[in-house]
């Protein structure tokens, strides 16, 4: 194999290499994205739940203590 069709290879490797790494420079995004929609709602999620406790307390409080026996109850 002559230097210039290394040379060639090499150029074609190097491209691939390219490709490869802008696809996943946009699965980061995508996954970064995601990332940012789930604590958004996450945190919408702890804000009505810290509303629940507040307005209800009584009601969590129950919850609470159904949830346990629950667990008490499936060995968990």
């Amino acid at each position: 194999m002559s230097l210039s069709e290394q040379v060639y290879e090499l150029e074609e490797d190097c491209q691939s290499l390219k490709q490869d790494c802008r696809h996943l420079e946009e699965q980061l995004e995508d996954v970064e994205t995601q990332l940012e929609d789930v604590t958004n709602e996450r945190d919408k999620l702890q804000a009505f739940y810290t509303w629940v406790e507040l307005a209800y307390p009584v009601v969590v409080k129950d919850f609470n203590s159904v949830k346990l026996i629950e667990e008490v109850a499936n060995g968990l």
